[in-house]
């Protein structure tokens, strides 16, 4: 990540598994290692940004999105937050070009739910009562 100009820190999911904190397109985010043995031989990645509860994070928001995209996800979890995610297998290795690329769409997403996140704020202050 630091290689390709990103702020990475590394630390540790509650699982034990390893975790890269990072940025981007304005967000905090996480990179999870998923699916470990021993905390290793992670067999994919998971890219994570979880927006607190603002009382704008509804299943019509998360399903529209999920409608429209095909490689990222959006899901309200039972606290109110809603949670933006990207998941990469990495079963038989990324190349460094393929990680760069990985990197790239998520930041390119991370771009677009921005944009989305103001066309439907935007879109509820438009619509009549």
């Amino acid at each position: 990540m630091r290689k390709l100009g990103s702020r990475a820190e590394l630390t540790k999911h509650e699982s034990g598994d390893p975790q890269i904190v990072s940025a981007a397109a304005g967000y905090d985010f996480r990179m999870n290692f998923n699916d470990c043995t021993a905390n290793k031989q992670c067999r994919s990645l998971g890219f994570v940004v979880v927006f607190t509860d603002d009382g704008k994070n509804t299943l019509d928001l998360a399903n529209n999105w999920n409608r429209q995209k095909r490689f990222s996800q959006m899901a309200v979890n039972p606290n109110g937050s809603l949670a933006f995610s990207f998941d990469v297998t990495t079963v038989g290795g990324l190349t460094k070009a393929n990680f760069a690329d990985v990197v790239d769409w998520w930041q390119v997403m991370l771009g677009q739910v921005r944009t989305y996140f103001s066309e439907a704020a935007a879109a509820k202050q438009a619509a009549p009562d």
